[in-house]
């Protein structure tokens, strides 16, 4: 009997692991899940782009600013400000 209970309280530590680990495995949607704000990164983002002060880390943030455009878990204001920067900073830094 005291296998059975401590198998049992293994399966729902297991379970609870899993639930926290791969939500998505188990029917919770990207639209249950709430969407990152980095509006102050892309701010930030924005002022190093425009100062020009390391063409290196500029071209990496161009880079970011386009995966950034396709990231759903991004909230729509941070996306939309990360395709304005993209827009206007894109062929300086390409």
């Amino acid at each position: 009997m005291e296998h059975i209970s401590t198998a049992a309280g293994l399966i729902v530590a297991l379970g609870l692991a899993v639930r926290l680990l791969f939500p998505y495995a188990l029917g919770r949607t990207p639209a249950d899940t709430p969407k990152a704000d980095v509006s102050q990164y892309v701010e930030g983002m924005g002022r190093l782009l425009q100062s020009g002060r390391d063409p290196v880390r500029c071209k990496n943030m161009i880079t970011i600013l386009r995966r950034w455009q396709e990231d759903q878990m991004l909230d729509a204001a941070s996306r939309a400000l990360a395709e304005k920067l993209l827009r206007e900073f894109e062929s300086r830094y390409s």
